[in-house]
């Protein structure tokens, strides 16, 4: 979804207002979850026909797809709402937090899942619809810096690509 996704999210983050961007993003990514909650029974994993896994692998791909759009307006959203000189450990920041949570976050599902108890899936569940609609509503106060246009560099070709690179 990455791939595909995240220019679109980058056209949506220059388009639209980005908190509310965000927020949908986080809002459809807590209802995708809910309706997969819904149709996993609390029988237990075996429970779920083999022709419902389908469902299951798209719901993961929908879920995929609406991070794939938040992700570059996200961050998109970080240099409004930092001073310029601090940008750089902004992003390197965020870009660890959403890479050390990802790793603790298969860490500790692998630990706390049971295949063969729906009850442990349907438990993580909540909690993924609760942080991701929470986070969806906390997005609502972020007060973001109305835009500026940027005056176009006099730098060309290579020494752009140079103070690109080296940021």
């Amino acid at each position: 979804p990455y791939l595909l996704l995240s220019p679109p999210g980058g056209w949506l983050a220059d388009t639209f207002p980005r908190k509310w961007v965000m927020m949908f993003c986080d809002e459809a990514r807590a209802a995708t979850l809910f309706y997969a909650f819904m149709i996993i029974p609390t029988a237990g994993a075996a429970a779920l026909l083999p022709e419902a896994h389908h469902r299951v692998l798209a719901l993961i791909a929908v879920v995929g797809c609406f991070a794939a759009i938040f992700n570059p307006v996200r961050n998109a959203t970080v240099p409004q709402l930092v001073p310029l000189k601090q940008l750089p450990a902004a992003n390197g920041i965020i870009i660890s937090i959403a890479t050390i949570a990802s790793l603790i976050g298969m860490i500790i599902g692998s630990q706390i899942i049971d295949e063969s108890n729906s009850g442990t899936l349907r438990t993580c569940l909540l909690m993924a619809i609760v942080f991701y609609f929470t986070s969806g509503i906390m997005l609502l106060f972020l007060r973001i810096a109305k835009r500026h246009r940027m005056e176009g560099s006099s730098d060309k070709g290579f020494a752009r690509l140079f103070a690109a690179v080296s940021y």
